[in-house]
């Protein structure tokens, strides 16, 4: 049995996330995020990324990933289930169908310095807290993990580019007019790819934001876009409708 708030390596409870942790952050090789200390340092550094200071109690969202499988797709829930002194607590479930497949992660985010405060795996009274880590580790584990997926990148992409033209998407969760990133492939690729799989390489990068949706997007299916052009996500306004997953539903869907 688990005591409360005992401190134990992340990949014990949940060597699920951690397998998709990494093959999100450093496809092709052990990078910089596949120990303890690289996925919290994660965890602190992506908070101003994934969560949006306008967030309140009771806001939710429900993604489906686009990831090829041969059993029920996984879906990612988020919601801010608390308010407490200057934080929240953001609960993030993972399901296969509707089992849930492994234990909650349980966020505590102060929004208004977009900090994280704590976090933890499992449930009250069974829970695994990861220990924190200093400013200046966080910054150094993270910089050396951006270097290393600029280097990844470097072979076919140069980046992402930001549209402000409304596109309309459709998902489960409805129709939305978006703001979107399109990734955009280097001259080497340009050259030797046709056209037409350019387009279709560059329209299947994309990623799309809407206004209308909370931002609480999932700490896994997101690492390696994020670690490739953090300041660009950072500058989307809204909430995730399509990228990597699709939304399925959310607080304030209309029946």
């Amino acid at each position: 049995m688990v005591g409360i708030n005992k401190k134990q390596n992340w990949k014990w409870i949940c060597p699920f996330v951690v397998i998709i942790f990494i093959m999100m952050a450093s496809p092709g090789k052990a990078g910089m995020l596949d120990d303890e200390k690289g996925i919290t340092a994660y965890f602190q550094w992506s908070v101003p990324y994934r969560f949006g200071e306008n967030l309140k109690v009771g806001d939710w969202v429900r993604y489906r990933s686009l990831m090829p499988t041969d059993g029920p797709p996984l879906e990612i829930e988020l919601k801010v289930e608390k308010k407490q002194k200057d934080g929240f607590w953001i609960v993030e479930k993972y399901y296969e169908g509707e089992k849930q497949v492994q234990s909650e992660i349980h966020i505590f985010v102060d929004l208004k310095e977009m900090k994280l405060i704590q976090v933890f795996m499992g449930e009250e009274g069974q829970k695994l807290e990861a220990t924190l880590l200093e400013g200046e580790k966080v910054t150094e584990i993270i910089q050396k993990a951006i270097e290393e997926r600029k280097k990844q990148l470097q072979s076919a992409w140069v980046g992402y580019n930001k549209y402000e033209k409304l596109e309309e998407i459709e998902v489960p969760a409805g129709t939305f007019k978006c703001t979107y990133l399109e990734g955009k492939l280097n001259e080497k690729m340009a050259k030797i790819l046709p056209s037409e799989k350019i387009a279709e390489m560059e329209y299947g990068s994309r990623y799309y934001f809407s206004e209308y949706i909370p931002r609480l997007l999932p700490s896994m299916f997101f690492a390696m876009h994020l670690l490739s052009a953090p300041d660009t996500f950072k500058d989307m306004k809204g909430g995730l409708v399509k990228g990597a997953v699709e939304l399925v539903a959310y607080s304030g869907q209309k029946e």
